[in-house]
């Protein structure tokens, strides 16, 4: 009967539908109960299969979700404790934006881009969705954020590895479409409006 089953299931990768192999084998002297059997057999272990992929699919995406979400909140409490510091040292007013840096990495970044902002500032542009960047680290990888502008009634949001230990994530970009009626870090969990190489990457 395995044997059956698995020559139906190649047989169907190839384009046969079951009536067809049905047919066939019918013709070869195969008992018509058995063949009926096989192919039911084999369509339980076709789905078995699919349900699998679909298992570790959602699992990797949810994986994703959790990892990005740590990754914010991480971010927030860096920024807080550097925001201490920053309050006990004298502040440029004209500055347009706060600079942070939690690396050497990310200090440098922020040194060549004026716009380099702390979260707060950063909720503050997201929430009108004007231009601004924001930088990020965690262990041994560094991320960008950068709000591009409105794209219909979504903020578009571009980001980008700086360091990370995969050397495939670097170099590559992938752009969000989110709600800014909400905080960016509550915005970040919904990724369904995502795209880009480094999307295709991750997933």
């Amino acid at each position: 009967m395995d044997q059956l089953i698995n020559w139906i299931k190649k047989e169907e990768s190839k384009g046969y539908t079951s009536e067809q192999l049905r047919e066939t084998l019918i013709s070869q002297g195969y008992n018509e109960k058995d063949i009926d059997k096989a192919i039911k057999e084999s369509g339980k272990k076709k789905i078995h299969s699919v349900l699998i992929f679909s298992i570790i699919g959602i699992a990797v995406l949810l994986g994703f979700i959790i990892f990005t979400f740590y990754k914010l909140s991480m971010t927030v409490d860096n920024t807080n404790e550097i925001s201490k510091i920053e309050n006990t040292q004298p502040t440029n007013n004209n500055a347009k934006t706060t600079k942070t840096a939690t690396n050497s990495k990310e200090n440098n970044n922020s040194q060549t881009n004026p716009l380099a902002s702390n979260i707060e500032v950063f909720e503050k542009s997201f929430s009108s969705c004007t231009p601004d960047v924001f930088y990020q680290s965690f262990g041994d990888m560094s991320y960008e954020y950068n709000i591009i502008g409105l794209d219909g009634k979504f903020c578009a949001v571009q980001s980008k590895y700086l360091t990370a230990p995969n050397s495939d994530w670097l170099g590559k970009t992938m752009t969000c479409l989110y709600n800014n009626s909400i905080s960016f870090i509550e915005a970040t969990s919904d990724d369904s409006r995502c795209s880009g190489e480094l999307w295709d990457t991750l997933n």
